[in-house]
């Protein structure tokens, strides 16, 4: 244990060496080592008991609170939902294509990448996709006009 005079310097205010540790940084007392470590393992098993039980009422919560999220004026392509409630995949490569949770996990449209929007004001306004070596990008949405391979 660290001594309490010197806070481990091995120094005390005078610049001498510390009487209480006699100069090692370390007080020593019987037993407290023992006592340290009971004490250790009592703070690690309430932590992790706490962080459990905590940790499960967060996820509920959040999972009730998933539920509830209604996606206004976006349907499942899938089954044709409307609104999607609780989480929505939208493409990221195909223009208008939203699957619900259920739809998604049945594995529609694997074939292109998803992304998983949880509420939606976390909706991106418009977001570019694009594979490498693929000739016949076109971006997902944009007002601009594609450029011309002169250019």
């Amino acid at each position: 244990m660290t001594c309490y005079k010197c806070n481990g310097t091995k120094i005390n205010k005078r610049g001498r060496q510390c009487k209480k540790c006699s100069g090692t940084g370390v007080f020593a007392v019987k037993g407290l080592g023992n006592i340290a470590k009971v004490v250790s393992e009592e703070v690690e098993n309430f932590c992790n008991s706490s962080f459990k039980e905590l940790f499960g009422k967060y996820m509920n919560l959040k999972n009730s609170n998933q539920e509830v999220q209604s996606h206004a004026r976006v349907s499942c392509d899938g089954c044709n939902l409307t609104p999607i409630t609780g989480v929505r995949y939208m493409c990221s490569v195909c223009n208008n294509f939203d699957l619900c949770a259920s739809c998604e996990a049945k594995g529609l449209h694997s074939e292109h990448p998803m992304l998983k929007i949880r509420k939606p004001h976390q909706a991106p306004h418009s977001f570019v996709c694009q594979f490498k070596g693929d000739s016949n990008y076109q971006p997902r949405f944009s007002d601009e006009k594609p450029k011309e391979a002169n250019d």
